[in-house]
């Protein structure tokens, strides 16, 4: 598993993640800055 810290933008780089993995938590961040899944996906 990858933790990433920061906030990915690049589709092409999630493009290639998406490549990567088997299972993808797709979240974002609220207005305060707190984080939550919004997605979860089984490739």
């Amino acid at each position: 598993m990858i933790h990433f810290e920061r906030e990915v933008t690049d589709p092409i780089f999630i493009h290639e993640m998406l490549q990567l993995f088997h299972h993808v938590n797709v979240g974002m961040i609220d207005e305060d800055g707190y984080p939550y899944v919004v997605l979860q996906v089984w490739l």
